[in-house]
């Protein structure tokens, strides 16, 4: 309510926000959500986090209103925001056949622009595909019924396929995409064969993005890689947080996959037993608010 330029202290995220999305950037924490207001619509906000000072600060809020399915990413320093918005007060339920719309924060100059991906997604396929959209090399990458596909925001709508994932299903969806140096990595997954039945992939698939080559290992995941809550890239290790199964040990619960020794290991579990969405450098920000740990923790 103080505005723009605002700072709030004491190291502590309360500002009753839903539909969280977060990043580090140059830094710095962004976290950017639907604001709960008394009587009224939600409305979308933004702030940063200074990690040296100990201060957040208000900056400049989404053009769009949007829900939880929508994937926050880092592009070359940017911010993007891929998924179905609208800039009324309408309902975002009533939009679910519109296409996807991406928005880019420059933090330079704190403004939005809408850029127009061309993405062949439509809300109804969102929360199928949209978890898989990642930036990586400064490439964006994202899986399309049985392809990987690469999109450039600076020319808008190029698409190109970059290898087929397998000759074995006609579809793929709620997989995980992760980008590890000269890998992709896919785990997990609902797939699709000709005729409409379903099979649960439970291998690890490794693509070499210079040669083009898969690695298909064995699953060895200690619990359901299919259900898996959320997930991120330190290093060389993919660490896998929680999964959908009830019980608070289960949400709490992290694994990770060594890609230097192909193998999973079991990690600690989460001080906080609530679903969160893990950023980079270990952060996590869920719906409740948390204090935020140092990036070394």
């Amino acid at each position: 309510s103080s505005g723009i330029n605002a700072e709030y202290g004491d190291n502590t995220f309360n500002f009753n926000l839903v539909s969280t999305k977060s990043i580090i950037v140059q830094g710095f924490l962004y976290v950017f959500g639907m604001q709960k207001q008394p009587g009224k619509p939600a409305i979308a906000r933004g702030y940063r986090f200074n990690q040296s000072t100990g201060y957040w600060r208000e900056i400049t809020a989404p053009p769009h209103s949007f829900n939880n399915n929508v994937k926050c990413l880092q592009y070359k320093g940017t911010i993007l925001l891929i998924g179905v918005m609208t800039s009324s007060s309408s309902a975002l339920s009533q939009f679910q056949q519109e296409a996807v719309t991406s928005i880019q924060y420059d933090p330079a100059s704190e403004t939005w622009q809408v850029i127009d991906l061309k993405l062949p997604i439509t809300n109804y396929l969102l929360q199928r595909y949209v978890s898989s959209i990642i930036s990586h090399n400064d490439s964006l990458y994202y899986v399309h019924k049985n392809s990987i596909n690469s999109v450039n925001p600076e020319v808008e709508g190029r698409r190109v396929k970059v290898a087929t994932i397998s000759n074995m299903f006609t579809d793929i969806s709620n997989y995980w995409l992760f980008g590890c140096g000269e890998k992709l990595i896919i785990l997990g997954g609902l797939c699709t064969v000709t005729g409409g039945s379903n099979w649960e992939n439970r291998e690890v698939l490794i693509l070499n993005l210079e040669t083009k080559a898969w690695t298909v290992l064995p699953n060895q995941k200690p619990s359901p890689m299919y259900e898996m809550l959320s997930g991120m890239v330190l290093g060389d290790k993919i660490y896998t947080v929680g999964h959908s199964s009830t019980g608070a040990d289960n949400i709490a619960k992290i694994e990770y996959f060594d890609l230097s020794t192909n193998t999973w290991k079991k990690s600690t579990n989460l001080k906080y037993e609530s679903p969160v969405n893990c950023v980079e450098y270990g952060l996590t920000i869920g719906e409740l608010p948390i204090k935020v740990p140092n990036c070394g923790e």
